[in-house]
């Protein structure tokens, strides 16, 4: 089971992005710590650490040194079933 996170990337430069994760909604001036760090170019990440029926709030950053651009929140419930396709940055 797992929630995959696609997004279009159309930053230039960037040195990669964060992904945070969280059970409520998050403020993007105060978000938590990143559930994972990714490369550059990446526009993928399978969070398979979910749990069959939580509802989680995503939100994906590009940053270049301290420089952040965060995404809209998406919010999407677990499925025992199936990856659950999830697009940001659209």
């Amino acid at each position: 089971m797992g929630i995959r996170l696609t997004w279009t990337d159309p930053n230039f430069g960037e040195d990669g992005h964060r992904i945070y994760r969280s059970t409520s909604t998050m403020n993007p001036a105060s978000l938590p710590s990143p559930l994972a760090t990714v490369g550059a170019d990446v526009t993928q990440y399978d969070d398979g650490s979910v749990v069959d029926g939580t509802t989680y709030f995503y939100r994906v950053s590009a940053y270049v040194g301290g420089v952040e651009q965060v995404s809209d929140e998406i919010e999407i419930t677990a499925s025992l079933f199936s990856w659950t396709p999830a697009d940001l940055f659209d």
